[in-house]
């Protein structure tokens, strides 16, 4: 991708809109918590899920925490999958909450649109396996899928919990 201005605070502010836009919805078993608070401490937020539709304390089933970058482009054609570099510190920390979604929205400059969204879910042992590959470096590029649906985000956030629960028993 050709990088026009990719650490802008104006870039991502866009880019955690999008994301709220996105997984925002009126029936659905996901809903953001996402705020344009540019990585203080760490994250933009979080992501809840429930069991259904419902968003009732008694369908929680638990949360994600969220990373969001912009990221800009000269033009629109979107690939299925990057990579983007995810911090050590951001790794580190996640990995103590036992995982973390990590967002890109690539957008075309100069007006932010059309965009994609990408996203990966990180889970505690693919955290922990990424922490193993750092070592001493400051950072590992990490790939990322194309959003396509809210559908199947919200089931592999929903298997992910599965799991989890039978891991920690």
């Amino acid at each position: 991708m050709d990088d026009y201005d990719s650490g802008s605070d104006v870039i991502d502010s866009k880019a955690v809109y999008k994301v709220n836009d996105l997984l925002l919805t009126l029936d659905t078993q996901i809903k953001p918590h996402l705020i344009d608070c540019n990585n203080i401490p760490l994250f933009d937020g979080y992501i809840s899920v429930y069991k259904n539709s419902y968003r009732i304390n008694k369908n929680y089933v638990d949360v994600f925490f969220a990373q969001v970058k912009g990221k800009t482009q000269k033009h629109s054609v979107f690939k299925e999958k990057i990579t983007y570099p995810i911090e050590k510190d951001l790794l580190r920390v996640a990995n103590r909450n036992l995982g973390l979604v990590f967002f890109v929205v690539c957008m075309e400059v100069p007006d932010l649109y059309p965009f994609q969204v990408y996203y990966t879910l990180l889970t505690f042992d693919k955290i922990t396996k990424l922490l193993d590959e750092i070592k001493e470096h400051d950072k590992k590029s990490v790939s990322l899928e194309k959003f396509t649906s809210l559908k199947e985000f919200k089931m592999e956030c929903l298997k992910y919990f599965d799991d989890k629960d039978i891991r920690l028993v």
